[in-house]
C-alpha cells in the first residue's frame, strides 16, 4: 500500500512538473507577443511602417525557449495583433483585401521558417547533448575499467610498443609508470617464443577485422617469471589498438588445485569403502567407480541390481531409487545386503540426475560401506551390555564419577555400602568428595591426576563416610571415559572384613606374644630354609639356663645342649619334620651348671601355598618333674588296679597307637576294670590288648570319643564330657572323664542314662518357664486361673520397689495395690477374656509402689494350658511399666490444649494487629487530606483572609492530631520496652484537670456538650509527672467528649477517698458493651474496628492511661451499664502525706520572650524544615544563618560565631551526633562551648540520652511548637 502510494505521488509530481514547464513555455510566448505589442504601440510613431521586426523577435524567443508549439502560438498571436492594430482597417480583425492577406501570409511563412529552424536546432542540440552524455558515460566506464584492479589495459601500436597502460597491467608485469614512459616496454619482447605465434595470429585478426578474439598467452615479467593472461584488443586508429589483459594466475592455480583435488579424490575413492555410480531411468548402471563385491566395471555396466545382487537385495534398493526417480527428491538411506550368507551394510546417498532441460534421466548414488562400523557398534553394544551386567549384578560396588565430586550412577552394591538410596542418588545427594574424609583427599587428587595422564588410576585404600556417620574402609580404583575424560567409572571394594581380619590378626599376634612370653614352656620358631631360629620365648632361659641371644646368634648351640645319648635320635627326628606336619619327642638337656632336665618337644610344620614346608613352630616343655613322678606312679599302680577292680565306676587306660607319621591312629586297652567290662558288655580278657576302634568303632563316628581322646593326648588337657552313645550294642547317656596318661589316656565313665532322663524332664519344664520369662523385658507372671496362685518374676517386684524375697503376690495383695478407679475395668477385662470375648488379656491400670506412689502398668496375658475338661488352667503374661508413656500422653494432651489456646490467642492478636494497622493507616492518612487540600489552595492564593485563617487552623489542628498519634505510638513503644520514665514532683490534680478541660474546650463547645466539674477534696496534691498526669486526664476527657453525642453531658468529679485522690469522668455517650468491657484497656483494641466505624482513633489512649496510672501507683477502672447508656472511668492516685493546700493555679506573670540580637546557626539537610525554622526565628528578631550539612555548619560556626546552635540528627555523611562531637572538640574561642539544641525527628528515649551524651543541652522532637522552641532557646541563652 505504501509503495503504491509512493509511486502514485512520484507520478503525480512528474505530471505537475511537466504541466508547469508547458505553462512556462506558453507563458513566455504570450509574454513575448505582449511585449512586442506593447513596444510597437509605445513607439508606434516610430515603428508604424515596420511593426513586424518586434513580432519576429517574439516568435524567435518563443521558439527558442519553448520549442515549435510555443513558437507557432506566438506566430498566430503576432499575426492577429498585426492585423488588428497595424493593418487597415484598424483596429479590426477583418481582412479587407488580398494584399493584406498576402502581407499576413508572408509574415506567417517567415515566422514558420523561424520556428522550423529553431526546432531543428533544438533537436540537433538535444542529440549532441545525448551523444556527449553517452560519450562521457562510456569514457567513465572505460576509465573505471582501466583504473579498476580487475583488468589490465594497454594502448599499443602494431610495431610492438606499449604507449599507455594502467596500474593493473604494470603491477601484473612488475613495471612502473616511469619505465613505461621511457619506452622500454614492448609487448613483443615481453612475449615468450612459444606465445609469439598465437600473438601474431591475433594481430592479423585485429588488422583485418578491427578486433581480435580473446586468447590465452604468457607474458614475461620484469623479474623473469611468467604470468598467464587472457588477451583481447580493439583497433582505435590506423596503427594503434587498445588491449585488455586479464591475469589468469589465480584461475590456473585453481585449475591445478582442482586437478590435484580430483586426483586426490580418485585416490581416496580407490582406497576407501565408497562406491560412486550412475543409473539410467531403467536403473541400469551407466557408470561406476570402485565396484563392490570384487566386480569389475565391465561386469556392472548395463546391468541392473537384480543381475548382480539377487532379487531380495534388488527389491530393497529399487524401492529407494524409484522413490527418488518419481519425486525428484534425493535422500540418504541405510541398507542391509546379504550376499552369500554374509551381511553387509551400506549408507546410500541417492540424488536425481537431470538433463539441461531439468528432466530426470537417472540417479547418482554414493554408497559407503559401513559394515565394519556396524560390526563395531554391535561389539560396542555387547561390550556395554557386559559392562551393564557387571554393573548391575552388584558383585562389586561400582559407580559413574564426576570430577566435580558427584556420583551420577551407582549400583545397589555401592548404595548399600554407603547407606544411600536411589532417590537420594537421583537428587544429587551422593557425592564422593563429601563422603571422603579430609585426610584421604590428597590420595584422591593423586588418583585424579593419574587418570588425567594415563586414563586410569592405581587402586588405593581410603575411607568413605557412611550416611549414618561411621567410616567404611574401601579399595578404590577408577578410569575415565575415552570420550569424556571429566567423567568415568570406579569401583569401591569394602575392606571392612579385611580390616577386621587384620585387626583380629594383630590382636591374635598380640595374644600369641603375650601367651608365648608368659607360659612356662618354651615356644620356638625356626626357618628351615636358612636355617636359623626366628623366635624363642623367655622361658628358654629358665629351662635351658642359657640366654636366648646365644641361640639367635648361633643356632647349632641348641644341639650341643642335648644329652649325648639322645642327640643323634633328636636330630634325626628333627630332620623328619621337613617331610611331616608334626614331630614330638622327649630328650634330655644338660644345663650350664651340669644339671639334667627332661624335655618334651613338639614341632609343627608350616607350609606355603605350594605345600612346601617353610617354618617349624614348636613347644618345648620341661617334664623333669613328670619323669620323677612316673616312678612313684608305677609303684602305686598295683594299689590303683586293686581299687579299680572294686570300684563302681568304669575305668580304662588306653595307650596311643601312632602311624608312621607319629599321628595317633588308634588306642589299645592296657587296663580295663570290671565295671568298664560290664558296661562294654565284654570280658576284661577280650578287651585288654585290643584296639579301641576295632572293638568300638562307634567311638569315631557316633560320639567322636576317639577325637576327644586324641585331643587329650595331644594337648594334655583332660575332659569331662556327658554324651549320648548309641552304637556297638551300647545305648545310653554316659559321663566320660579322661586325662592324659603317658602317651595315652586314662578314662573314667559312668552310665547316667536315668539321671539324664530326669534332667531332661526338668529342663523341658524350666525351658517353658524361661521362654515365657524371655518373652518380655519387664515383669512376668504365671497365674493359675483355677486356684489364683501366681508366680511373678523378680523384675515385677523391683518395678514396684520391692526386693524379690520380700514381695508376695496373691489376689488380695494385688487388689490392695490396685487403684480403686481401675478395679472395675481390670476385673471386667479379665472376665471377658476368660469368657472368650477377647482374644488377648490386655488392660492398663495403676498399682501402688512400696513408697506409696502410683505406677501405670500394662498387663498382657494369654492362656497357655487347659485342664482335661477344657477349662483354662494357666495364664502367662507380662507386666510392663508404662508410667513414662502415660505421663508423656498427659503432657502431650496438656501441651495440645496450651497450643490450641496459644493458637487462638495468636489468631486473635493477628486479627487485632490487622485491624490496628488498617486503623493506623486511616488515622494517619485522614489528617493529610485537609492538610494537602488547604495547602494547595493557599499556594494558589485564591482564598480571602478569613478563609485562609480557617485553612491554617485546619492544617494546624490536623498536624497536631498526627503529632499526637505519633506520640501515642512512641509511648506504647516505650511502655512495651519498659523504657518510659517519669519526671516526678508535687502536682496539684485540680490544676491538671482544669488544664485538660481547657484543651478540649473547643471540641466541647463545637458539640454543645455540657461540661460539669465537681471538686470536693481539700488535698489534691500527688507526687508524679505533671505532663503524664495531664496526658491521663486529657485522654479520659477527650474520650468522653468523642463518644458523647451532640448536646450530651460530661461530668468530672474530684474526691478524696482515704489517702487517694479519685477522679471520675462520666459521660452520656455510646457506652461499652459487656463483652468488650474487660478489653477496654488492652493495646490496639477498639470495640468497633471496621471501616464503617463512627469514631476514629488507634485504640492506644486507654492502654497508655492504664500504664501511666500504674506507674504513679494508682488504679483505673471502667464501668458501663451497657451500649447507649454512657460510661464511667474512675482514676485513683495516692495523695502526698502532710500536704498543706496552696493555690498552685494562681496566675503567674507571663514573661515576654524575645530573641532580638541573638545569632542562631540552624543545621538541617531538609530544605523545608531549615527554611521554616529560620523564618520562625527571624520573626522573633533573631539573626539566623543556615547550613545544609555538618561540614558547612563547622565553617559557619567559626566564621559566623553564633550564640546558639540548632542541629538536626539524621543527616548524610556526618550526622548530628558526629557534628556535636567535632564542635565540642573545638577550643572555646572557636565555638567549642556554644549552647546547642538537638531538633530532630528521632524522638525516642535513647535518642534523647544519646543527644545529651554527645554534648547537646536540650533535645526537642519534631514537629516543634514555635513557642516551645523560642522558650528552649531563651532558657539556654538567658
Amino acid at each position: 500500500m505504501t509503495e503504491t502510494h509512493s509511486a502514485f505521488s512520484k507520478g503525480s509530481q512528474g505530471k505537475w512538473k511537466a504541466l508547469a514547464t508547458q505553462i512556462l513555455h506558453y507563458g513566455v510566448a504570450l509574454l513575448s507577443v505582449a511585449l512586442a505589442v506593447g513596444f510597437n504601440l509605445l513607439f508606434n510613431q516610430y515603428l508604424e511602417s515596420t511593426p513586424t521586426p518586434l513580432f519576429f523577435a517574439a516568435v524567435m524567443v518563443s521558439a527558442w525557449y519553448g520549442g515549435l508549439r510555443p513558437g507557432l502560438l506566438a506566430t498566430a498571436l503576432s499575426t492577429l495583433a498585426i492585423n488588428y492594430f497595424w493593418l487597415e482597417p484598424s483596429p479590426s480583425l477583418h481582412v479587407p483585401n488580398w494584399a493584406t492577406l498576402l502581407r499576413l501570409g508572408v509574415f506567417v511563412m517567415a515566422a514558420v521558417i523561424i520556428n522550423s529552424l529553431n526546432e531543428a536546432q533544438r533537436i540537433a542540440q538535444r542529440r549532441a547533448e545525448a551523444n556527449l552524455k553517452s560519450l562521457q558515460e562510456s569514457e567513465a566506464r572505460f576509465s573505471c575499467l582501466a583504473e579498476s584492479h580487475i583488468l589490465g589495459m594497454i594502448v599499443a601500436d602494431l610495431n610492438g610498443s606499449i604507449l599507455e597502460a594502467n596500474d593493473v597491467f604494470l603491477q601484473m608485469l612488475g613495471y612502473t609508470q616511469e619505465e613505461l614512459r621511457s619506452g622500454r616496454m614492448r609487448w613483443r619482447e615481453m612475449t615468450p617464443p612459444e606465445s609469439l605465434e598465437v600473438s601474431e595470429q591475433a594481430l592479423q585478426e585485429l588488422i583485418t577485422t578491427g578486433v581480435c578474439t580473446p586468447f590465452e598467452k604468457e607474458y614475461i615479467r620484469k623479474d623473469g617469471s611468467r604470468v598467464s593472461v587472457l588477451h583481447g584488443a580493439v583497433m582505435t586508429g590506423e596503427a594503434t589498438a587498445i588491449g585488455f589483459v586479464l591475469d589468469l594466475t589465480n584461475r590456473k592455480q585453481a585449475e591445478e588445485s582442482l586437478r590435484r583435488s580430483e586426483e586426490l579424490l580418485r585416490v581416496a575413492l580407490k582406497n576407501s569403502p565408497i562406491t560412486v555410480f550412475k543409473q539410467d531411468h531403467e536403473l541400469r548402471y551407466t557408470w561406476i567407480y570402485n565396484p563392490v563385491f570384487e566386480y569389475q566395471e565391465s561386469q556392472v555396466i548395463g546391468k541392473q541390481d537384480a543381475d548382480l545382487l539377487g532379487s531380495e537385495n534388488a527389491a530393497v534398493l529399487t524401492q529407494i531409487k524409484r522413490r527418488v526417480l518419481e519425486t525428484g527428491v534425493g535422500g540418504q538411506e541405510e541398507v542391509k545386503l546379504t550376499v552369500e550368507g554374509q551381511d553387509f551394510y551400506y549408507d546410500l546417498t541417492v540424488e536425481p540426475l537431470q538433463n539441461t532441460h531439468g528432466d530426470i534421466i537417472g540417479i547418482t548414488i554414493a554408497a559407503v560401506d559401513i559394515t565394519r562400523l556396524k560390526q563395531t557398534e554391535l561389539a560396542l553394544r555387547q561390550s556395554e551390555a557386559r559392562f551393564r551386567r557387571i554393573f548391575e549384578c552388584n558383585m562389586v560396588p561400582m559407580g559413574i564419577w564426576s570430577h566435580l565430586g558427584g556420583i551420577q550412577q551407582a549400583n545397589n552394591a555401592l548404595l548399600d555400602l554407603v547407606g544411600y538410596t536411589e532417590q537420594e542418588l537421583d537428587r544429587g545427594q551422593v557425592n564422593w568428595l563429601k563422603m571422603t574424609t579430609p585426610e584421604w583427599l590428597p590420595l584422591d587428587d593423586h588418583a585424579l591426576a593419574e587418570i588425567t595422564t594415563k586414563g586410569f588410576s592405581t587402586p588405593h585404600e581410603k575411607e568413605y563416610i557412611h550416611k549414618h556417620g561411621h567410616r567404611i574402609p574401601v579399595l578404590v580404583g577408577g578410569a575415565a571415559f575415552l570420550d569424556d575424560p571429566e567423567n568415568g567409572v570406579f569401583f569401591a571394594i569394602d575392606l571392612t572384613a579385611r580390616k577386621q581380619a587384620e585387626a583380629a590378626l594383630r590382636q591374635s599376634e598380640s595374644r600369641f606374644r603375650l601367651i608365648a612370653e608368659t607360659i612356662q614352656d618354651v615356644f620356638w620358631m625356626t626357618d628351615l630354609r636358612i636355617p636359623k631360629i626366628l623366635y624363642v620365648s623367655p622361658a628358654y632361659e629358665q629351662i635351658w639356663g642359657r640366654s636366648p641371644a646365644e641361640i639367635y646368634q648361633n643356632y647349632p648351640v641348641w644341639a650341643e645342649t642335648i644329652h649325648p645319648d639322645d642327640r643323634e635320635r633328636v636330630l634325626a627326628m628333627a630332620r623328619t619334620c621337613e617331610n611331616s606336619s608334626m614331630v614330638e619327642q622327649e630328650y634330655r638337656i644338660i644345663r650350664p651348671d651340669g644339671s639334667i632336665r627332661w624335655i618334651r618337644d613338639r614341632g609343627f610344620a608350616v607350609s606355603d601355598e605350594a605345600g612346601e614346608i617353610q617354618q617349624v613352630i614348636g613347644i618345648a616343655q620341661d617334664i623333669s618333674e613328670d619323669k620323677l613322678a612316673s616312678e612313684a606312679l608305677r609303684r602305686s599302680e598295683e594299689r590303683f588296679r586293686i581299687s579299680q577292680d572294686l570300684s563302681l565306676f568304669a575305668f580304662t587306660i588306653l595307650d596311643s597307637v601312632r602311624d608312621q607319621t607319629g599321628a595317633i591312629a588308634d588306642f589299645v586297652w592296657t587296663y580295663v576294670n570290671p565295671k568298664a567290662a560290664e558296661i562294654l558288655q565284654k570280658p576284661v580278657e577280650e578287651l585288654v590288648g585290643q584296639r579301641l576302634l576295632q572293638v568300638l568303632p562307634g567311638n569315631q563316628f557316633n560320639s567322636e570319643l576317639f577325637k576327644h581322646y586324641v585331643r587329650v593326648v595331644e594337648t594334655g588337657e583332660p575332659h569331662d564330657l556327658e554324651l549320648s552313645y548309641d552304637a556297638d550294642g551300647i545305648t545310653g547317656w554316659f559321663r566320660n572323664m579322661a586325662v592324659k596318661l603317658d602317651d595315652g589316656v586314662a578314662i573314667s565313665f559312668t552310665d547316667i542314662t536315668q539321671r539324664k532322663q530326669t534332667e531332661t524332664d526338668l529342663r523341658e519344664s524350666e525351658e517353658r518357664l524361661r521362654l515365657a520369662l524371655t518373652a518380655a523385658n519387664q515383669g512376668l507372671f504365671d497365674l493359675n486361673v483355677q486356684t489364683g496362685a501366681t508366680v511373678v518374676s523378680p523384675e515385677y517386684a523391683r518395678m514396684l520397689g520391692y526386693e524379690a524375697d520380700e514381695f508376695e503376690e496373691t489376689n488380695a495383695k494385688w487388689r490392695e495395690r490396685l487403684h480403686p478407679d481401675d478395679l472395675a475395668l481390670v476385673y471386667q477385662t479379665y472376665e471377658d477374656y476368660i469368657a472368650g470375648k477377647l482374644d488377648t488379656y490386655r488392660v492398663e491400670f495403676r498399682q501402688r509402689t512400696k513408697s506409696g506412689d502410683w505406677k501405670w502398668i500394662l498387663s498382657i496375658g494369654k492362656i497357655v494350658a487347659w485342664d482335661s475338661q477344657g477349662q483354662p488352667l494357666r495364664m502367662l503374661g507380662t507386666h510392663t511399666d508404662i508410667t513414662e508413656r502415660k505421663l508423656s500422653e498427659a503432657e502431650r494432651e496438656r501441651l495440645l490444649q496450651l497450643e490450641k489456646a496459644a493458637r487462638k490467642e495468636a489468631e486473635t492478636a493477628n486479627r487485632i494487629k490487622d485491624e490496628f494497622l488498617a486503623v493506623l493507616s486511616h488515622e494517619l492518612r485522614s489528617p493529610l487530606n485537609p492538610i494537602l487540600g488547604w495547602s494547595k489552595l493557599l499556594q494558589e492564593g485564591r482564598l480571602d483572609e478569613k478563609t485562609s485563617l480557617i485553612a491554617l487552623q485546619t492544617i494546624e489542628r490536623n498536624a497536631k492530631l498526627q503529632t499526637q498519634l505519633i506520640e501515642d505510638l512512641l509511648d506504647v513503644s516505650r511502655i512495651l520496652r519498659g523504657k518510659i520514665a517519669l519526671n516526678t514532683c508535687p502536682v496539684n490534680m485540680v490544676a491538671v484537670v482544669e488544664s485538660a478541660l481547657e484543651t478540649v474546650r473547643l471540641a466541647t463547645e463545637a458539640k454543645q456538650i455540657q461540661m460539669q466539674t465537681v471538686v470536693t477534696l481539700d488535698n489534691g496534691q500527688v507526687f508524679g509527672d505533671a505532663a503524664r498526669l495531664q496526658q491521663i486526664i486529657w485522654n479520659l476527657v477527650s474520650n468522653a467528649v468523642k463518644f458523647t453525642p451532640d448536646g450530651g453531658q460530661v461530668e468530672i468529679r474530684l474526691d478524696q477517698i482515704g489517702t487517694y485522690v479519685q477522679i471520675q469522668v462520666q459521660d452520656t455517650g455510646k457506652g461499652i458493651s459487656p463483652d468488650f468491657l474487660p478489653c477496654v484497656f488492652d493495646y490496639f483494641r477498639q470495640e468497633d474496628g471496621t471501616t464503617t466505624r463512627k469514631f476514629g482513633g488507634l485504640g492506644l489512649g486507654l492502654a497508655i492511661v492504664r500504664n501511666l496510672t500504674e506507674l504513679h501507683g494508682g488504679t483505673i477502672q471502667a464501668d458501663s451499664p451497657g451500649v447507649g447508656q454512657g460510661a464511667t472511668f474512675t482514676l485513683q492516685l495516692p495523695l502526698m502525706p502532710g500536704y498543706s493546700p496552696i493555690n498552685q493555679n494562681a496566675d503567674q506573670p507571663q514573661q515576654v520572650l524575645s530573641l532580638n540580637g541573638i545569632k542562631v546557626l540552624v543545621v538541617d539537610d531538609d530544605t523545608d524544615t531549615r527554611e521554616f525554622v529560620a523564618f520562625l526565628l527571624e520573626q522573633e528578631r533573631a539573626t539566623v544563618i543556615t547550613a545544609t550539612t555538618a561540614n558547612e555548619a563547622l565553617i559557619a560556626l567559626i566564621q559566623f560565631k553564633p550564640n546558639i546552635l540548632l542541629s538536626d540528627i539524621g543527616m548524610p555523611d556526618m550526622d548530628g551526633y558526629m557534628l556535636m562531637q567535632k564542635v565540642r572538640s573545638l577550643p572555646p574561642e572557636q565555638g567549642g562551648l556554644i549552647p546547642a539544641i538537638a531538633l530532630t525527628a528521632y524522638a525516642g528515649e535513647y535518642d534523647q540520652k544519646q543527644a545529651l551524651k554527645v554534648g547537646f543541652q536540650k533535645h526537642i522532637s519534631k514537629p516543634v511548637e514555635p513557642e516551645a522552641l523560642v522558650k528552649a532557646i531563651s532558657e539556654l541563652i538567658f
